[in-house]
């Protein structure tokens, strides 16, 4: 069988095969680039390595010896009082509804020795269903999915509008305590307690903004501003003493994500994570490439042109015209005669003919050898064989 070598077939294959490595390649740098970053996620996260992200801090508790820092993904974690739990940049609007389950767990932890700081996004409008100022009563329609955890914990937020332009300082309220006089505030809402387990850490215009209390043999801490805790006030308004303070005595410290969204779900992306399957991955989408590539170049070399006296296959034929011309492709017509009285002798049986006959039949045939071919005498050789054959029944030898 005659084949023809195309080597131009196997180019745009690799060129394919090229430009998909550097698809990919320029997907995963992109990703990389936004994600260290950090951009991609809520403000405050301890994700984020820009001003509004979290991380600096996360990462200066994490060099302490003997400091365990970790973040949460999952919206009801298994948590131990001997931790720290840090809940940075809560929106006014999801703190006025939380699942029941959620805030009995949050409770349970605190109760067992556990210390929760949450803090509030910066806002400078609060949600109609938190008291302001203006409207101190709360909307009476109790939410339906959820319970509001400042009513529960005796509190409410209030907005009071600072003169503009006037830059907002917040003091320390508690004598004693190893912390900096003032820091940056920049919010002007402020907390009304009604429960007096509160006390106040830090003020603004006499208007409490940080508070702390105990609860069972743990403590919260709540502050109505988050910027003390991020990369920005870190690098220019630093106030080590009270991000220790902050801390507590505890040396297992974890970072709440799921508040803004980060969420773990067990799956595929998880399990390659947790495993380092990247490898696998990797060779996932090389297989996807080549699978692509045999369906777009044949990678067997393409059959040469078909013989015009010889075609590989001829339609609108039965199976006998089929078995001719296979015979007339594969036994040059002198032997044919030759090749079908050896096939015939193989499915003789062994009392079915005598051997005199059968020398008779092969005399014929190399007789017909010997000759000039000639298609009249094959024919004719190929009746005598059948007379002699025929004399078997005709005369019973």
């Amino acid at each position: 069988m005659r084949t023809n070598y195309r080597t131009g077939a196997v180019i745009p294959g690799i060129l394919f095969i090229g430009l998909l490595g550097l698809f990919f390649l320029g997907i995963v740098e992109l990703i990389q680039m936004r994600f260290s970053a950090g951009d991609v996620y809520p403000a405050y996260s301890s994700l984020r390595t820009d001003p509004l992200g979290t991380k600096a801090y996360y990462e200066a508790l994490g060099s302490i010896r003997n400091i365990s820092v970790n973040r949460n993904y999952t919206p009801l974690p298994k948590l131990t009082g001997d931790s720290t739990l840090f809940i940075l940049g809560v929106d006014a609007k999801a703190a006025d509804s939380i699942p029941e389950e959620e805030l009995k767990a949050l409770e349970s932890f605190i109760s067992g020795g556990g210390r929760l700081v949450m803090t509030f996004l910066p806002e400078h409008s609060l949600p109609k269903t938190v008291k302001t100022e203006n409207n101190r009563q709360s909307n009476p329609e109790e939410k339906k999915n959820g319970t509001s955890l400042l009513l529960r914990w005796g509190l409410s937020l209030t907005l009071e509008k600072s003169p503009e332009g006037r830059k907002q300082k917040a003091e320390i309220a508690i004598e004693g305590l190893a912390l900096p006089h003032s820091v940056p505030w920049h919010t002007p809402v402020f907390f009304d307690i009604s429960n007096p387990a509160w006390d106040t850490v830090y003020k603004s215009a006499d208007k409490p903004v940080m508070i702390e209390r105990r609860y069972g043999s743990g403590t919260i801490v709540l502050s109505t501003d988050t910027y003390f805790a991020s990369n920005e006030a870190v690098l220019k308004d630093r106030s080590p003493e009270l991000l220790a303070w902050l801390a507590g005595p505890h040396r297992k410290i974890i970072f709440d994500e799921t508040h803004n969204g980060i969420v773990e779900n067990p799956g595929i992306a998880s399990l390659f994570r947790r495993y380092n399957l990247y490898g696998l991955f990797t060779g996932f989408i090389l297989l996807a490439g080549l699978y692509v590539w045999k369906n777009s170049v044949s990678l067997v070399p393409q059959h040469a042109a078909p013989d015009s006296e010889t075609p590989d296959f001829m339609s609108g034929k039965d199976n006998l015209s089929g078995m001719i011309s296979l015979l007339k492709r594969n036994i040059p017509p002198r032997q044919l005669l030759s090749v079908c009285v050896q096939e015939w002798k193989k499915g003789l049986p062994k009392t079915g003919l005598s051997g005199e006959k059968i020398r008779k039949v092969e005399t014929a045939a190399a007789a017909f050898l010997e000759k000039p071919s000639r298609k009249e005498l094959q024919v004719t050789t190929y009746k005598a064989i059948v007379n002699i054959l025929s004399e078997r029944t005709t005369h019973g030898k």
